[in-house]
């Protein structure tokens, strides 16, 4: 195995030019981190693991003299802060230093949000037209957040003229959002391949299930986002090896829109069990969040244990706040023995454009700074995940007022208010569960600046110090007149 320095997949140099092991070749065969887990977690599951004493949280490196990309972008908006906004239109030269021309393009672009915002839109225009003369969809981080994001302004602008005529390529939104990840299924596959997000939340998630389903005999998953599925081989490997108690019965209830989505992933699942002998039956619920009934779950006696799982599945129904109480209170009627939830730790749900601007600012460039470093530049699917996944995002979030506004985040706070409404109560994070997660990040030296902390009992996945995605656990209590409860304060 060769020695090299560390570069990211642009092959540009990390943020410290430390010596470390090169990674394998992604043509040579290597052990997949599902079964490195699977691995580690049938041992510590079983007996063979050690017993912690301490979690470590890892830190993003923080010796470097080379700006990020987030920093470059707070420089810029504290450049802007501190001078006239008109005069960036004929005077935008005057930067000094090394990253002259990054913070001069993100200044462009902050301050042509705030002219927007203040519908001062000549002024704009003249700034992003500077903007255009330097962003790229190929080029570095900066250059390719400002390029969507002035893409996004520009049809801002055209909207709130009441400008009929949109350029074909930006026209259409995507009402269905599964149905848009459907097709673009061979891309999310690679970025939860590639990037440490997903599968430090699922393997995380579902050993904190594994948590709370050690004694029972019948098991019933229900997952409202449930993708490849590739998450819950896990369980199914673990429940198969495991002797005592013996597993009678394993269900797991998809829920969505996309039938060919769910029946495709639900065959898969059914001949993984198969190999493994495991009492396994899989049953698709494919209809609205709003038409789902308890009765087509097919919950069986009380000797059932349930457990919810949903990722970037509530988000989904902030647009629709009485759909998403509609949808808690009915698992609340599961009596579910644990809720694990996903999400991303951004807040573009405010009804403030200025603050929607920079909060999702913020959040793509932690994620697009990841792509440029986990994803190699020619990957055949970094440009779809960019030009369709991330530029919908950015196009919604900044063009689209009211319910046309699909694309909605809340932190981790809200969440945590939102929930104890109902009565259900965050739930700790088992040590062996956090150290699964530190364990999978310290695997690849490309995610070297993803880090994890802790806000109250859950968990925060962050990118070079900013948060992108929260895990968190969940138990349901029952409280006393808690739907005519829920109903007022609706």
């Amino acid at each position: 195995m060769s020695v090299e320095t560390r570069k990211n997949r642009d092959n540009q140099p990390l943020e410290d030019d430390s010596v470390v092991v090169a990674e394998p070749k992604r043509e040579q065969p290597s052990e997949s981190s599902l079964q490195i887990l699977q691995r580690y977690w049938s041992d510590s599951m079983h007996g063979g693991g050690k017993k912690l004493n301490k979690i470590r949280i890892d830190k993003p490196p923080s010796n470097s003299s080379v700006p990020s990309t987030e920093e470059i972008m707070q420089i810029a908006r504290s450049k802007l802060e501190h001078c006239c906004v008109h005069s960036i239109v004929f005077e935008h030269s005057y930067l000094l230093g090394d990253i002259k021309g990054d913070v001069e393009l993100a200044l462009l672009l902050q301050a042509s949000a705030k002219m927007v915002a203040n519908q001062q839109f000549d002024r704009a225009r003249k700034l992003l037209g500077l903007c255009d003369q330097s962003a790229s969809a190929n080029g570095s981080t900066v250059q390719r957040i400002v390029y969507y994001f002035a893409r996004a302004l520009k049809e801002r602008m055209d909207l709130d003229r009441d400008t009929e005529t949109v350029s074909e390529e930006s026209e259409k939104i995507p009402v269905n959002v599964e149905e848009a990840a459907m097709s673009m299924e061979p891309a999310l596959i690679a970025c939860a391949h590639d990037l440490p997000f997903s599968q430090v939340t699922n393997f995380t998630g579902v050993h904190a299930i594994l948590d709370n389903i050690a004694s029972a005999r019948k098991v019933h998953l229900v997952d409202f986002e449930i993708g490849s599925g590739s998450h819950w081989t896990i369980i199914m490997q673990d429940l198969a090896n495991r002797s005592e108690p013996p597993i009678e019965s394993l269900k797991i209830t998809a829920v969505g829109t996309s039938k060919r989505r769910i029946e495709r992933t639900g065959k898969w699942l059914s001949s993984f069990a198969e190999t493994m002998n495991l009492p396994f039956s899989f049953k698709a619920i494919v209809c609205d969040i709003k038409d789902l009934r308890k009765e087509l779950f097919e919950l069986e006696l009380a000797d059932e244990v349930v457990a919810v799982y949903a990722e970037y599945r509530l988000s989904t129904l902030l647009v629709c706040p009485n759909q998403l109480h509609t949808l808690i209170a009915l698992i609340q009627t599961f009596n579910p023995s644990v809720m694990v939830v996903a999400e991303a730790e951004a807040y573009t749900n405010t009804p403030s454009f200025l603050a929607r601007f920079y909060n999702l600012l913020s959040y793509c460039t932690a994620t697009l700074d990841c792509i440029a470093t986990c994803m190699d530049r020619d990957h055949q699917y970094r440009k779809i995940t960019e030009q369709v996944i991330h530029w919908e995002l950015i196009r919604n979030v900044i063009t689209t007022e009211g319910a046309d506004r699909i694309y909605r985040h809340e932190k981790i706070d809200f969440w945590r208010q939102f929930f104890a409404r109902f009565g259900i109560e965050e739930e700790e994070l088992s040590h062996s569960a956090l150290f699964q997660a530190s364990f999978l990040i310290r695997r690849y030296p490309s995610w070297s600046h993803c880090s994890l902390d802790m806000s109250g009992k859950s968990m925060i996945i962050k990118w070079k110090g900013t948060p992108v995605k929260s895990l968190s656990v969940w138990k349901f209590c029952p409280v006393k007149n808690n739907t005519e409860k829920m109903n007022s304060e609706a």
